[in-house]
């Protein structure tokens, strides 16, 4: 049930509380925080130096299964990364991105399994990301976060992606005519 209080007050303290409580250890697991990020989004223009992101290019580590790889387009090859392209649709309304992509790479690992090889999503800051990192990892500090893991959060359950994925993962998945087409074979 909203309590009074917090429709009186349109501050962003109840907001960062339970981004304090998401922040600590194991929290990311534990702490629900979809509507929080939905209530921050809704605040971004009032609080725009907090919450509007930096521009740039962000990433989320996931694994995507083969089957649905395959699906996928190929957009350019660069060494031995394939970049397909994907309508990426999540089952949750919030995402939360990063701009490190190192730390994405260790999130990809640790969720890849043989049929889901590692695949790291990449995107553009747009208007449905909210989140300075700046400004999150300074509330990360106040409960003891030792790094700050540049994160943002992206609002909505669409988004048009670029998927970072090794070539030799996916090796076979794709017909050899647009292998070809890529100077692959």
């Amino acid at each position: 049930m909203i309590k009074l209080k917090y429709l009186l007050t349109e501050n962003l303290d109840t907001e960062i509380e339970m981004l304090k409580k998401y922040m600590k250890a194991g929290g990311e697991r534990t702490t629900k925080i979809d509507s929080t990020i939905k209530s921050l989004y809704s605040k971004k223009s009032k609080y725009s130096k907090e919450l509007n992101p930096i521009s740039g290019e962000v990433y989320r580590g996931t694994a995507i299964s083969k089957k649905d790889l395959k699906k996928l387009k190929i957009a350019k090859r660069d060494d031995k990364w394939l970049f397909l392209k994907m309508k990426y649709r999540s089952r949750r309304p919030v995402q939360s991105f990063t701009y490190n992509f190192d730390l994405a790479q260790k999130f990809a690992k640790y969720n890849a399994k043989p049929d889901y090889p590692e695949s790291i999503i990449i995107t553009k800051i747009d208007n449905n990301f909210v989140g300075n990192y700046k400004w999150l990892g300074k509330i990360g500090k106040e409960v003891g976060l030792k790094r700050n893991e540049q994160e943002v959060f992206h609002v909505g359950n669409t988004m048009n992606v670029l998927v970072k994925v090794n070539a030799l993962a996916v090796y076979g998945l794709f017909w050899e005519k647009e292998l070809e087409l890529m100077g692959i074979k």
